[in-house]
């Protein structure tokens, strides 16, 4: 009765309810105790009501406020939300919402600072508007969903988020263990809150108003989903770290959540779901995943989502990317171009956007491009210098092989020679740590450099690494004709490195060897590609200095055969690219496509038994029926074979 009493009423009113219910019992005075039994206070005067509209309101306007936000008025909405900030949790969390993804976008430390400060003020007053339990009690019972108030769930949800968000800043920030430590424990305190949540939505059956359960239920779903797809992407050693933490990963389920989140009629985090499906199904699966995307499916998002944001300068962003990739490189610069001017006064967002730019040029081959917005990133960015640095130095060489020629090195010029080999000599000093290692794009530039000193200050076709580090061969799948240049380059080079050539210049040959087999696999000579990957690693004992390329050929091939549905020849040359090789370059890409690719692999084969059981089902059935001596007309339209949406597993569950 007391839990009850108090679970109607806002938590600054809650306290106080309680000590008047205990004087009544104590004085014996029920004289001014309101109707009903005497411990709930009376409706009469509003008190319960103006509590639901203010929660409400601070709902509706935190929804305008991020609208607003997404539709370029950045300043105004920070301005305004941070004004009513103590009022009530709900704005209190939009404000970090909002202040973390500017710190994310400009990686300016001052503003990580003010992000995290926010955060944590978020979390503190989400924690205090939270349903209180102690963890004796919870380990033994679950309190029933329809006990808690509609603002204690969303104060549950909203902790939920903001830890996971701080987790992830103390991830860019604190390049330690500790720091990594603090996240993980972060994140999984996180997750422990979202399946509440989501325990929550399943059971509740009751909510104050429609639009506080569509609120609340997009999101749970965002959240969910977007754990699980992350948590799927990560290589099997960090997997199996979350895995004993407690959490892991299923990537159909997390996009189907995720997907009911984006198109919700109604819920004030339904844009973010949908702009976090964009980012994913056209960046994040070009960088973690195979570069298959539904290209289908990602226009009917997008067209949703322009009813929604109309306007919005990251819906530009995202209509560029997905005219990049289609491979449209100029219908994508007009978006990026287009997005540029209508973010005034948020100008390190603009450096997404020049990043972005970058590699529509160089699938061009518009190298003196390539080097003006590579140098505007080195100038402004503190993103990763040491990146920069050898791209500047990178693009800088490949201008002047397009202005004197490939093999003409000493016509190159001088001056701007010396200012390469400057630049990539800082490189190695320039790097990050995080636990005392190198970023894996930092170590691959690192590598780069020395490469390049060992090789005489010399760079042979050096972009298509970054290609394929960064995942833009499928990009130009689409149009081969971004990539018939590129394979030339290739085969023209072959004929000056050829297989015979010297041992020092010998591993440039299987190196374009190499690319010679991804370009022919994009553009869809399977044949040949494959050939290409097995002399790779046929020959992997006299591959000296590109120790890279034997398990880069493994995935390759893996990745091929799986393609040609040749699931267990996939699957062999999958594992041994992650298990059969150590300590080379660019080791971590391989590892997050094969285990992707492999994970594919098992919900193929799941499905392929489920249906081989669900036929079995079928014609145990048909036997039965014309044992009974059913006629044919009867049997078929009773045995009916269920379609595929029948065999999946309620997605709550």
């Amino acid at each position: 009765m007391f839990r009850f009493a108090s679970s109607l009423q806002p938590e600054e009113e809650g306290v106080d309810a309680c000590e008047e219910a205990v004087d009544v019992l104590k004085n014996g005075d029920f004289s001014n105790s309101g109707t009903g039994d005497g411990l709930l206070p009376d409706d009469d005067d509003g008190s319960l009501q103006k509590s639901r509209v203010d929660f409400e309101e601070a709902l509706r306007e935190t929804e305008d406020l991020l609208l607003r936000f997404l539709q370029n008025s950045y300043v105004d909405a920070i301005e305004e939300i941070s004004s009513k900030a103590h009022l009530h949790f709900t704005y209190m969390q939009g404000k970090a919402n909002f202040l973390i993804l500017k710190a994310i976008v400009t990686l300016d430390p001052e503003e990580i600072e003010v992000a995290l400060k926010a955060c944590q003020e978020a979390i503190d007053a989400c924690h205090e508007a939270r349903r209180k339990q102690s963890w004796f009690t919870s380990w033994f019972w679950k309190t029933d969903p329809n006990d808690f108030t509609d603002e204690e769930i969303h104060a549950e949800l909203g902790y939920a988020e903001t830890t996971i968000l701080m987790a992830l800043l103390i991830c860019i920030t604190e390049r330690t263990i500790v720091g990594l430590v603090k996240a993980g424990f972060k994140i999984q305190t996180s997750m422990g809150a979202f399946l509440e949540c989501r325990r929550i939505l399943k059971e509740r059956t009751s909510y104050c108003s429609e639009d506080s359960k569509a609120h609340f239920e997009s999101g749970v779903r965002m959240g969910i989903g977007a754990y699980n797809v992350i948590t799927s992407h990560l290589p099997n050693r960090i997997l199996s770290l979350v895995s004993f933490m407690g959490m892991g990963g299923n990537r159909s389920y997390g996009l189907k959540q995720a997907e009911k989140a984006a198109f919700m009629e109604k819920g004030i985090r339904a844009p973010l779901a949908g702009l976090g499906l964009l980012g994913y199904h056209i960046k994040v699966e070009f960088l973690l995943g195979l570069g298959e995307v539904d290209f289908e499916y990602v226009g009917k998002l997008i067209d949703h989502m322009s009813k929604r944001i109309e306007g919005s300068a990251l819906l530009t962003i995202f209509n560029g990317m997905y005219e990049e990739a289609l491979g449209h490189p100029k219908e994508a610069i007009v978006h990026y171009e287009a997005a540029m001017t209508r973010i005034q006064y948020w100008i390190q967002a603009h450096h997404g956007c020049h990043w972005l730019l970058l590699w529509c040029y160089a699938v061009q081959r518009q190298w003196d491009k390539c080097t003006e917005k590579i140098k505007i990133l080195l100038d402004e960015c503190r993103w990763s210098p040491a990146t920069f640095n050898y791209m500047y130095a990178m693009f800088l060489y490949m201008e002047q092989e397009q202005k004197h020629g490939q093999h003409n090195r000493d016509k190159f010029d001088p001056d701007v020679m010396a200012q390469i080999s400057h630049m990539m000599s800082l490189v190695p000093g320039l790097r990050h740590r995080i636990a005392g290692k190198t970023v894996h794009l930092e170590k691959f530039v690192e590598l780069r450099s020395y490469l390049f000193f060992n090789e005489k200050e010399t760079m042979l076709l050096s972009i298509l690494d970054m290609f394929y580090l960064w995942n833009i061969f499928p990009m130009m799948q689409k149009n081969p004709a971004l990539l018939e240049p590129f394979l030339k380059d290739v085969e023209d080079n072959l004929l000056i490195y050829p297989q015979s050539s010297s041992e020092e210049w010998r591993h440039r040959y299987y190196y374009l060897i190499f690319y010679k087999g991804v370009c022919k696999r994009y553009m869809g000579d399977i044949e040949e590609s494959i050939n290409c990957f097995r002399e790779v690693i046929a020959c992997e004992a006299d591959i000296k200095e590109y120790t890279h390329l034997p398990p880069h050929a493994c995935l390759e091939l893996g990745l091929v055969y799986r393609k040609l549905d040749d699931l267990e020849e996939a699957k062999f040359w999958l594992n041994k690219a992650i298990y059969d090789y150590a300590n080379y370059m660019n080791a971590t890409t391989v590892h997050i496509r094969a285990h992707t690719a492999l994970t594919i692999i098992r919900t193929q084969e799941g499905q392929q038994e489920n249906m081989e059981a669900v036929y079995a089902q079928f014609e145990d059935k048909l036997k039965q029926m014309s044992s009974r001596g059913v006629t044919l007309e009867e049997t078929e339209k009773a045995a009916t074979i269920p379609d595929a949406a029948t065999l999946e597993v309620e997605d709550l569950s």
